[in-house]
């Protein structure tokens, strides 16, 4: 059974390695020790503290199993015969430019696989990357590419999306796909090109090239 990580006070998310592309930043913060960053500046360690403040109290509202919505998608003999429709969300950014990128959503029709929406924007990052805090800069571009769908073609309004970041799988178990599943409460599946393992000891990281969905 999928497990997809819903977005609502109540509904849930799968996690995945969390892919920034910042810059072409692969997302490191597997490695992020405990404690302040010393390569951060006064004003970036007081935002994060700030943001973990925050990332503690969006997580209350996170589940880990299907809700009722996931499971409103079984048909009779077939699972998922109910899911109609299907997103997935990228940021890119440009390497000579690394505060600058473009975020884009595409909306298609299941099982078809039809596109029946696309929305990209250019934007400019406005926060700091801090490893561990993805989310923090990357989703309010997101949303923002939700809204023009719900504003546009509504009735094209995704019943689960496809996210190239983490969801559970997440140094503090709650990366960008469950971030983004709980503001937009609608369940998120987290993915990224690279697959990490943290050891429970050192919280070291490793990675492989092969492309992985959790």
């Amino acid at each position: 059974m999928l497990h997809l990580f819903m977005a609502h006070p109540g509904p849930a998310t799968v996690g995945s390695e969390e892919g920034e592309e910042g810059g072409s930043e692969a997302e490191s913060e597997g490695g992020e020790e405990e404690g302040e960053d010393k390569r951060l500046s006064p004003d970036e360690c007081a935002k994060r503290r700030k943001w973990e403040r925050e990332q503690e109290e969006l997580k209350e509202r996170l589940e880990v199993e299907d809700g009722e919505e996931v499971a409103s998608w079984e048909g009779d003999t077939l699972p998922f015969a109910r899911l109609t429709t299907i997103a997935g969300v990228d940021i890119s950014f440009d390497k000579a430019h690394p505060d600058h990128a473009c975020a884009m959503l595409t909306v298609l029709t299941y099982p078809q696989l039809k596109v029946v929406h696309e929305s990209r924007a250019v934007v400019e990052m406005r926060e700091p990357y801090i490893p561990g805090f993805l989310a923090f800069r990357e989703v309010d571009f997101l949303l923002e590419r939700l809204r023009e769908v719900q504003r546009q073609h509504p009735q094209h309004y995704p019943q689960v999306i496809l996210v190239d970041g983490n969801g559970i799988l997440h140094p503090r178990g709650f990366g960008l796909a469950s971030h983004l599943g709980v503001l937009a409460d609608i369940p998120m599946w987290g993915g990224q090109e690279t697959h990490t393992t943290w050891t429970a000891s050192r919280r070291a990281l490793t990675t492989n090239k092969e492309s992985r969905l959790s």
